[in-house]
């Protein structure tokens, strides 16, 4: 977060996620000096944080989450003040997503997902998702996924240095 403080998704569950992918999932706000541990927020039904994998901070704060369970919430907004929760894309047998697994930002704003099973061969690749409609594209899958895990995205920058030539 801008302060500071690390953001966690965490299972309250270890193992394979259940057929019946109980909410067993949280967010945790973790002060980097002393370690302090705060309740952010907690999944307690359809909707909600499921069985968290990845998050990643908005530019106003909010938390988004990669949810695992098939056929719900696959990306959950989380406020970062009050806990509460909102779906922003779900991950059902009709949409791209099918295991999200990591999420970043894009330069222009849209999240990037790692998904474990999407995909022809069912073998992951990457979906992007926009955080305002929930409107997911497939961007990449197959050959050298098997599956992806992580995913960071980076804007190009402009060089830091100039290269000036003396055409004598």
């Amino acid at each position: 977060e801008r302060e500071g403080s690390l953001v966690v998704a965490n299972r309250m569950a270890p193992g394979p996620v259940g057929a019946d992918c109980l909410p067993l999932g949280k967010v945790v706000r973790v002060d980097p000096g002393s370690g302090e541990q705060q309740l952010v927020a907690q999944g307690d039904g359809p909707g909600e944080i499921a069985w968290p994998l990845g998050l990643a901070v908005a530019a106003d704060g909010g938390i988004l989450v990669a949810n695992e369970c098939a056929g719900g919430a696959g990306l959950v907004r989380v406020d970062p003040f009050a806990g509460l929760q909102s779906e922003i894309t779900w991950n059902s047998q009709q949409d791209v997503l099918a295991t999200p697994e990591r999420i970043a930002f894009d330069p222009g704003g849209a999240l990037l997902v790692s998904d474990f099973s999407v995909g022809p061969d069912q073998d992951g690749g990457i979906v992007r998702v926009d955080p305002d409609t929930g409107s997911q594209s497939l961007v990449r899958a197959g050959e050298l996924f098997n599956p992806p895990l992580g995913i960071a995205a980076v804007a190009n920058r402009p060089p830091s240095a100039v290269l000036t030539l003396d055409p004598s």
